[in-house]
């Protein structure tokens, strides 16, 4: 399976309630988003997955990729299209264990240790950050910054996917870095156009200067 990690929009329901998230998605998906991760870190496992369910039901109506967050059994419940963990959560053989094949498992990493490890236990992607200092996370680990960034993405065979504080004004800093892709939140979440945004972004990072 040959995923477009290119703008991946992680759809979080934390700070911005679903009912005004949900158009939000519709309307990135439009401007460009390749793949949806859908994060929730406070909500219930039956109020996540309700609102898993609704997201999951746009991105298949747009063909778009979209994954859960951390809680695995909802990602099986729902048949959502894979998985993001953490460092402290579980390697790729068990969840691909529970999940089944042909899934996505993505982890966390924020170090070369960290995206070597993960590249031996067979992770579809890494989510590496945070490039850039960023308000949407409070346990971040320091700032990865573009050389730390670039060292990892240059140094593994798996798709590196930057995230961490991007938006219109510093993504050209991440060309050539070899990355595969931006992972964005307040960027598209807090646009006032976030069709147009998501277009300008991927136009930023590709566009050679």
């Amino acid at each position: 399976m040959i995923i477009d990690y290119s703008l991946y929009l992680i759809a979080d329901s934390t700070r911005t309630p679903i009912q005004l998230l949900l158009p939000i998605v519709e309307e990135a998906l439009t401007g460009g988003v390749t793949i949806v991760q859908y994060r929730d870190k406070i909500s219930s496992d039956h109020d996540f997955k309700n609102s898993a369910k609704k997201v999951l039901a746009i991105c298949r109506r747009a063909g778009i990729p979209m994954i859960v967050n951390d809680r695995i059994g909802i990602a099986m419940e729902i048949d959502a299209d894979g998985v993001h963990l953490g460092q402290t959560d579980q390697h790729s053989a068990e969840v691909r264990s529970q999940l089944g094949s042909g899934k996505i498992v993505g982890m966390s990493a924020h170090t070369l240790a960290e995206a070597y490890q993960a590249e031996e236990e067979a992770f579809n992607y890494l989510g590496c950050g945070s490039v850039f200092p960023t308000t949407t996370k409070h346990d971040i680990r320091g700032i990865l910054g573009i050389d730390g960034l670039e060292r990892i993405a240059k140094s593994v065979n798996i798709p590196v996917v930057a995230i961490g504080g991007i938006n219109t004004t510093n993504v050209v800093k991440l060309r050539d870095t070899g990355i595969a892709g931006i992972a964005v939140v307040s960027a598209i979440l807090q646009a006032r156009n976030p069709g147009r945004t998501a277009g300008e972004l991927k136009d930023l990072l590709k566009r050679r200067a």
